[in-house]
């Protein structure tokens, strides 16, 4: 643990962050860290750990491996590990994992790990590559802010690189970890009808593919008409925190596949929202 009570935490709680080891694709090391937050969650009375992506902000060997999907997996599973060395003794034997899941970047990673085939400069357009050095120093949000007002044909000179072999084959299957795939425990999937992030006709394909090909996997899918990404997420969670805290009560849903779709109570009031 290198440091423990940042300034602006609530009263009666607790923030501390940590150094952990997780891997990367190829199984190898790398150095994470993660946090204990959010406040809203905590104030139910739970101990909540927020990893990093691993290697981000770092200067390691293949830089950040974005979109890798065991490296993903293995920063939570990891996670859990050096918090249960760090708290275990406040903690209990269950655990649940919570999570708000970017193109360019996605392109970036591809450049990265087949750097013979995927030269960005011959995708990307001239005004798109001048931003990336923008993007690269930055977040997610200021991502999203640099590229925001720029149409498809101002961003990608073609995309043919979506349905090649290197991306459907090598990188969607073999690093990215697409599936479908059996599910270990209840999952519960958010998706907002707005989302320009994780279109939510691909997300609702993937619930199809996993359901059709495990019938027998208990997950749900609850549509947010027309919010984005991040105000989905947010409005859901009268629906989606009661779903966890029946999973901590012993009660999970049962198995089998459904999807529910929400209603607002009127549209007198009701503004655009983007995501």
């Amino acid at each position: 643990m290198i440091e423990t009570n940042f300034t602006g935490v609530p009263e009666g709680m607790s923030v501390s962050r940590f150094l952990y080891m997780s891997q990367n694709v190829d199984r190898k090391p790398i150095p994470a860290s993660a946090f204990e937050a959010p406040f809203y969650y905590a104030s139910h009375g739970y101990a909540v750990i927020t990893p990093d992506y691993a290697g981000q902000g770092t200067d390691i060997p293949g830089d950040f491996q974005y979109e890798a999907g065991f490296l993903h997996a293995a920063d939570v599973a990891y996670y859990l590990v050096a918090a249960r060395k760090m708290i275990g003794h406040l903690l209990s034997g269950e655990w649940a994992v919570l999570g708000n899941v970017v193109s360019v970047y996605l392109l970036q990673s591809l450049s990265k790990v087949y750097s013979e085939a995927f030269k960005l400069s011959d995708y990307l357009t001239d005004e798109a590559m001048k931003l990336l050095p923008l993007v690269d120093q930055a977040c997610v949000i200021t991502g999203i802010a640099v590229f925001k007002n720029l149409t498809t044909a101002q961003i990608y000179k073609n995309t043919s690189w979506i349905s090649s072999s290197e991306f459907q084959d090598d990188w969607l299957t073999g690093y990215n970890g697409a599936g479908p795939h059996a599910l270990a425990a209840p999952m519960l999937v958010v998706q907002g009808r707005g989302d320009t992030l994780t279109y939510p006709e691909n997300c609702e394909a993937d619930f199809d593919r996993t359901c059709d090909t495990f019938p027998q996997s208990s997950a749900e899918q609850f549509l947010v008409p027309e919010l984005g990404h991040d105000p989905a997420f947010r409005a859901a969670t009268p629906y989606y925190w009661p779903w966890v805290e029946r999973l901590f009560a012993g009660t999970p849903p049962p198995t089998g596949c459904k999807k529910t779709e929400t209603k607002p109570v009127n549209e007198r009031f009701k503004r655009g929202l983007a995501g």
